[in-house]
């Protein structure tokens, strides 16, 4: 049998994989929204063209609810979110304090207020749950069928029933966004609209919990990212100052100034590429006649992971590439050989819709609690080490336990 994964390490891979005029999706995107239909063996029966074409396609499309408009209504909200984190963390008193389930918390409430429109919607356990639901995700995401087929024929085997609970949960979630008006804008109504169109067969009705379930399964993004940016700020406390000295004369009410920040953003932006959202999820198959890749010939129907993780680690695209230095992000451009290893919300038409939203939600929460706090690792924790040390992929990164000291300035 010949081998279909062949090995190719070079900073170009994550362009090219990323760019669907060259490749075509692999089995999550052409197959995921099956998996969170309520009867297991409809996605066992289907077939990838019949899900394509039945389900609703979004990517690429001007969609209201991610307009300038609608992302200034979002950070507003976000901005309620993060100051109950402040609040949280001030009232600690400058006690030790584990981050991890804070930081879960608010994104979830954030996830739940801007996705569904419900920011005092009762959901027990909510960020838990999700949580369950991914520790069965990273094992198997190369291949996505041991998945299928566990769920149909062994649901009560290892975490399988994690991810039913997580049905449960997620068409919970969508009944009662269903049965009542949003507070404000949202986007679960695109999905929601569109399975209530007379035109709707059974599998957009169906699936629109499935996209509703995409909806947290991708926010869920946010939780690991924060709490390692914090890791970072905590690790190098000089860049924190030096957000903290950018910050002087700046609202961070003001979205569009925030964003002006080169330091602020040139600090994210190294912490995604040392620990990205997606460590190596995300795949592409390539075209039947294959495809030519800077003298590299990649065979038809093969495919291409291009794991963010190993990629942003590499001397072939960056100077000194184990080191956090967020200048090469605006000031020393010369530490960045080749731009093509980064891309943490993906690239193209195909990028996540959700870049604008998550950038602001994290410039946010950074610029609140380093304007108002010192951040240094707790007593005892061996400098956070555990945070790397423990850390696991499970579709996204779960980070081990962050436990830090905010002192008030």
């Amino acid at each position: 049998m010949a081998p279909v994964s062949p090995k190719v390490i070079a900073p170009f891979c994550l362009g090219v994989a990323m760019h669907l005029g060259f490749f075509i999706r692999g089995e999550w995107h052409l197959r995921a929204p099956t998996i969170f239909l309520a009867h297991a063996l409809v996605f066992i029966l289907l077939s990838a063209k019949q899900l394509v074409s039945a389900l609703p396609t979004w990517h690429g499309v001007a969609l209201p609810f991610l307009d300038r408009a609608a992302i200034k209504q979002y950070y507003q909200r976000i901005t309620t979110h993060a100051l109950e984190l402040e609040s949280i963390i001030s009232a600690q008193k400058a006690k030790p304090i584990v981050m991890n389930d804070l930081l879960y918390q608010m994104t979830f409430d954030v996830l739940k207020d801007i996705g569904f429109g419900q920011a005092n919607m009762e959901i027990k356990d909510g960020a838990s749950v999700l949580g369950g639901s991914l520790s069965i995700l990273g094992p198997t995401t190369p291949s996505p069928w041991i998945l299928r087929m566990a769920f149909a024929l062994f649901p009560g085997a290892w975490n399988i029933p994690h991810w039913f609970k997580f049905l449960a949960f997620t068409q919970s979630i969508v009944e009662k966004r269903i049965q009542s008006e949003p507070e404000s804008v949202d986007i679960a109504s695109f999905f929601i609209e569109d399975s209530q169109r007379k035109d709707a067969d059974k599998i957009s009705r169906e699936a629109v919990g499935g996209d509703c379930g995409v909806i947290l399964l991708a926010g869920s993004t946010s939780g690991p990212s924060l709490i390692l940016l914090f890791y970072c700020l905590a690790r190098w406390p000089e860049h924190a100052e030096k957000i903290r000295q950018e910050l002087r004369n700046v609202d961070y009410n003001d979205m569009t100034a925030l964003s002006a920040l080169p330091h602020l953003t040139a600090t994210i932006n190294e912490s995604m590429r040392l620990y990205p959202a997606g460590p190596t999820f995300g795949s592409r198959i390539t075209p039947p006649d294959g495809l030519n890749c800077e003298g590299v010939y990649i065979p038809g129907g093969i495919k291409v992971v291009a794991p963010r993780y190993s990629l942003g680690r590499l001397e072939e695209a960056y100077e000194a590439p184990h080191e956090f230095i967020p200048e090469r992000w605006y000031s020393k451009p010369e530490l960045v050989k080749d731009k093509r290893a980064f891309a943490p919300f993906s690239m193209g038409r195909n990028s996540c819709a959700g870049k604008k939203v998550a950038m602001s939600e994290m410039r946010l929460t950074v610029a609140i609690l380093v304007s108002k706090y010192s951040i240094r690792f707790a007593p005892g924790t061996s400098d956070g080490l555990l945070v790397e040390k423990n850390m696991r992929d499970q579709l996204t990164p779960l980070p081990g336990e962050l436990k830090l000291v905010f002192e008030k300035l």
